[in-house]
């Protein structure tokens, strides 16, 4: 198996926060140095995982196991941190719930027009593949727990909001290194803000992972219906 650390970019925001933390904020050494392992195992073990073939739906379990799983292990070993504290710093809870979703109905616009500008002016194709929408739906909660509960919710509690909010965003558009070289990195970027508009607003997840997911059924699923 040939290994491809081909994530690595996003590690460069963590690794700057820890050091930020050595040099200026000790009392989140602890938390910054929990964010930074967490990266490197995600680094490390994502393409050899999730290139073994073994279940049909190996992409979504392996996201799940890396970017929510380790993070509350670490949280919980490394923390002392009970189960349910850690889903309520993630954002996973009642309070702030209808001002997350309302917040994502309010920006849910802008991300499909933007998103679908993008498409349309970059001339990509696009093709629809209901089993990928409905999986990808789904998987987006993955990056909305690691990027915005682990790295800004959480961590705000440590640090400054503005630095957290700047490794937030980094971190998520470097973990889309497909996307660098292409227009497609603005959407990756509007969608980084506006969902950590909603998280910063409500304390909650849920508009976040509605938006990102819906975003994605749009680019997978409407796109291809409205230009096929």
């Amino acid at each position: 198996m040939i290994l491809d650390f081909f994530l690595w970019p996003f590690l460069l925001p963590l690794i700057a926060l820890f050091i930020y933390c050595v040099w200026r904020k000790r009392s989140a050494l602890q938390i910054s140095g929990l964010i930074l392992l967490s990266g490197i195992c995600i680094v490390g073990v994502y393409w050899p995982l999730i290139s073994m073939d073994f279940f049909p739906f190996n992409y979504i379990i392996i996201k799940f196991l890396l970017f929510v799983f380790v993070p509350i292990l670490l949280l919980k070993i490394l923390l002392k941190k009970q189960f349910r504290d850690i889903l309520i710093s993630n954002g996973l809870q009642k309070k702030g719930m209808k001002n997350s979703v309302f917040l994502f109905l309010i920006f849910l616009p802008i991300m499909l027009i933007f998103s679908g500008a993008l498409v349309y002016l970059s001339g990509n194709s696009v093709q629809g593949a209901l089993d990928a929408g409905v999986i990808s739906f789904f998987e987006s909660f993955t990056e909305e727990f690691y990027f915005r509960g682990l790295l800004f919710l959480v961590l705000i509690a440590y640090i400054d909001v503005r630095v957290a909010y700047v490794v937030s965003i980094t971190s998520f558009v470097l973990v889309h290194p497909q996307h660098l070289t292409s227009f497609f990195i603005l959407s990756t970027i509007v969608q980084g803000i506006l969902t950590l508009e909603i998280v910063r607003r409500s304390n909650n997840l849920v508009g976040a992972w509605l938006l990102h997911g819906a975003n994605r059924i749009f680019l997978l699923l409407i796109l291809p219906f409205l230009f096929g």
